[in-house]
Formats: C-alpha cells, structure tokens, sequence
C-alpha cells in the first residue's frame, strides 16, 4: 500500500476520507491548513505578494474549480450588512474530546447514570442507541468501533464513547491513547452496545440528538434523551465545565 500517497492526500482537506477507520492521519489533516497559514502569514511579513483576486479574477479559484466546472456561482452571498447572521453565534463546545456526533450519547449515559445509581458495568445486560443518518458511521464497522485499533477510531465510536462513560463516568483524553484502548473493561462494555436506525433522528439536518436505552440484568430498562448535548447553544457549558476540559 502506498502510505505516501494516502498522506498526501490529506493537503486536500478530505476530512470524509479522514474518518474511514483504521488510520491514524485523522489526528493530522487540520495540520495542513495551519502549516499553510502560518507559512503564508511569514511570506507576506516578508514582502511576497499574490494574486489581487485570487478567489473571483480570471485565474482566479472560482473560475477554475467551480464556473468553469459548471457550477454557478453568487457572490452577492459574501455581501456582508447589519442582517447578516455569523454562524459563529451557534457554534458549539466539545466537552469531550471525540466526535462531536457522539456527545448526545454521551450525555444520555450520564443522565441515566445519574437518575439510577444502580446502572454499573457489572449490571447491564445490554445497551441500545438509536442513531440518525451519521450515527451509522460511527457503529460500523462493527469491530473496530467496539475495540478501536487507534484514538481515531476510538474518538468516531458512538459504542467506545458510550462504554468509556459507563466504565469511568465521562470521556477523558487518556480513554483514547494506546493504554486507554487496551482497557478490557472498556472493550468489554462496547460489545453490550447495539444500533438501530431511528427514521426521526435521520430526518433531522444537524443529527444533534440521540437515545439510549440500558437494559439491565434484573430485567429493568432505562431510557434517555438528548437533543442539545452539553456545548450547544441552548444548552451551554458551566463555567466549572470549561475549567475541567482545560
């Protein structure tokens, strides 16, 4: 297999082709663009100069990756007024360091956790999550997403991060080094997790939500729900949350 050309491709950016698992580069494409930046911030303290309309000119990008391509294009978008929303106001927080799709799983383990003191590895018979149109990504393939070769496979594990909370309480960052993907306690309560498809949490655009179910050996189950996890907008971290992540 040619791994140098698997790597260089990440100078493209494809973060899809990033989160296929069994690799490690994931930890590495968002390097790219920061290598380039600082590069081209140190040429222009430099004095070098570049196109003077680099993105709508002739030569420009628009015109040779997506006009002249067939696609149209309406910068008006760019136009920018006192109306203009910045997305930025809806930008969420990651307290955990995984996938950002796993956090309302996450957050429903903990809620249960917390609801019924009685939910231990030792005492659960099976977990359930049901998953929208990203979930499925992140159940399958079914071995590596249960016992993960690498953090990258680890940190896109709706069944790693759900185990990882009900062994140890939340996600931390050593529950995706090496050691941590050795711990058999872990590995072992990832294989009580199943998936099933959820046509609702599908349908949604932002695939924000997500349930779980644990069924416990005593024949009792219990479900939560989580529609905004933890960091979104309309469910914010603590200040004593910030402090914990840094």
């Amino acid at each position: 297999t040619n791994y140098v050309e698997r790597i260089a491709v990440l100078s493209v950016d494809l973060r899809g082709w990033c989160q296929e698992g069994g690799n490690d580069v994931r930890e590495l494409y968002q390097v790219y663009a920061q290598k380039n930046g600082v590069f081209c911030a140190e040429l222009t303290k430099m004095g070098v100069n570049g196109m003077m309309e680099s993105l709508e000119g002739k030569f420009g990008f628009f015109n040779n990756f997506l006009v002249g391509k067939g696609f149209p294009i309406d910068l008006s978008v760019m136009d920018v007024n006192e109306d203009t929303p910045f997305w930025c106001d809806v930008a969420a927080y990651k307290p955990y360091s995984s996938c950002r799709q796993t956090h309302p799983y996450i957050d429903c383990m903990r809620n249960i956790m917390a609801a019924h003191p009685e939910v231990k590895p030792e005492n659960v018979e099976k977990i359930n999550v049901q998953i929208g149109g990203l979930g499925k990504m992140l159940c399958t393939p079914d071995e590596s997403r249960k016992s993960p070769v690498n953090g990258n496979d680890a940190r896109f594990s709706i069944p790693w991060t759900v185990a990882v909370t009900l062994v140890h309480g939340k996600p931390t960052l050593g529950n995706f080094s090496p050691e941590g993907l050795k711990d058999q306690a872990v590995i072992d309560a990832a294989h009580l997790v199943e998936w099933e498809s959820n046509e609702e949490l599908c349908a949604q655009a932002r695939n924000s939500s997500g349930i779980v179910t644990v069924y416990m050996k005593d024949g009792q189950s219990f479900t939560d729900r989580v529609d905004d996890a933890i960091g979104a907008k309309n469910n914010p971290m603590s200040d004593e949350e910030f402090m914990d992540k840094f």
